[in-house]
């Protein structure tokens, strides 16, 4: 233990039900209670826990703000939050959801759903019958209602998927896609929906293909852009490069010039048990899932996702997968449905004016 550390982090990780380490050049030296249960007794080099676009990560790390990352340990895969403090670098593990939440959550999806066909069916058969479409104010609630179903769509889309995903209930159905011109056309459709800033594609290699689950891959890009568009200002900058990596794999990068997260509340960004409340009339708000289930998408494509963020300096997200994973058949697969909206539209429901969703 690093001198001047034996009394402030070794009591208060001791204390800590959630595994911690500190790691210093490369080895972790230090670790709780809870961190001794997953390694066993072993104390492996740091980069054999990290996938290598995450270890490439936490090397280029320069301790601005902090990072957010995926470790594995024992046999257990952890999100841990990750700080530098006089030398060394403090590892914090977020707290995960058990199994039988995974079934809640499961269970919670089909009820938001049932809800929200509900509140649809309810005002688009009946209110046509009553011909009041014509009634501006009518127009209006009936805006505001298509929007909020539309984002309960999202809310059950999110807890089925991330649920399902979690609990190895939900498999990919992979096929090959010319990456970069498909990619490129979702950026300019987001372009088209927000103008106040300026959104930017970039892929050298514009041949670039790949086996990935095109409706899971879109949401898991669709959802780190919009958490970015929540930070940023009008004339903002948001950029999406996707980049070849070694060993035939890739990422998507985004980064944006937003506010950026504040170090202690990075290691709850992924978790929605510990956001905060966030009311429908809010939208600058999720309700924590969408990270989650980034991070579960990208795990399905052999990859993981790696935050890094500073205040007032923006936030990097990198999204890693592989590029030959095999077909699978259509028939073997089971994801939410989103009740025939437009994917598109249900994912960026949040941050569009109810205008956009009169005539869904």
């Amino acid at each position: 233990m690093p001198e001047g550390y034996a009394l402030t982090w070794e009591g208060l990780f001791s204390r800590m039900e959630q595994p911690a380490f500190i790691v210093q050049d490369g080895h972790i030296i230090y670790h709780n209670g809870a961190a001794g249960k997953l390694l066993c007794g072993v104390k492996p080099i740091l980069k054999e826990c990290l996938l290598p676009e995450a270890l490439e990560a936490y090397r280029a790390f320069d301790g601005a703000g902090s990072l957010l990352l995926n470790m594995r340990l024992g046999g257990s895969e952890l999100d841990f939050t990750v700080y530098r403090e006089n030398g060394v670098d403090i590892f914090l593990a977020a707290s995960g959801n058990s199994d039988e939440s995974y079934h809640i959550l499961e269970r919670t999806a089909q009820a938001i759903r049932r809800a929200a066909h509900d509140i649809y069916d309810a005002q688009n058969v009946q209110l046509p019958d009553l011909k009041l479409y014509d009634d501006p104010a009518v127009r209006k609630s009936v805006s505001r209602i298509n929007k909020n179903v539309c984002r309960l769509e999202r809310l059950a889309g999110n807890l089925a998927d991330y649920s399902g995903l979690r609990a190895n209930q939900r498999q990919g159905r992979f096929e090959k896609v010319e990456l970069a011109r498909h990619f490129r056309d979702l950026c300019q459709r987001m372009q088209d929906m927000f103008r106040e800033v300026e959104i930017c594609f970039h892929c050298e290699d514009k041949t670039m293909m790949g086996q990935i689950d095109v409706p899971l891959m879109e949401r898991a890009v669709l959802n780190l852009m919009t958490n970015a568009l929540r930070t940023m200002e009008p004339g903002g900058v948001l950029k999406l490069e996707l980049v070849r990596l070694k060993r035939n794999r890739a990422a998507f990068q985004i980064q944006d010039d937003g506010a950026g997260i504040e170090p202690l509340s990075m290691s709850s960004v992924m978790y929605a048990a510990k956001q905060p409340l966030s009311p429908l009339e809010d939208p600058r708000l999720g309700v924590g899932l969408g990270l989650s289930l980034c991070m579960e998408i990208a795990r399905l494509h052999g990859g993981t996702l790696v935050l890094q963020s500073a205040p007032g300096q923006g936030t990097s997200a990198l999204l890693s997968f592989s590029l030959s994973l095999p077909d699978m058949a259509k028939e073997n697969v089971l994801r939410f449905s989103g009740g025939g909206l437009d994917p598109f539209l249900v994912e960026i429901s949040e941050l569009l004016p109810a205008s956009h969703f009169f005539d869904i």
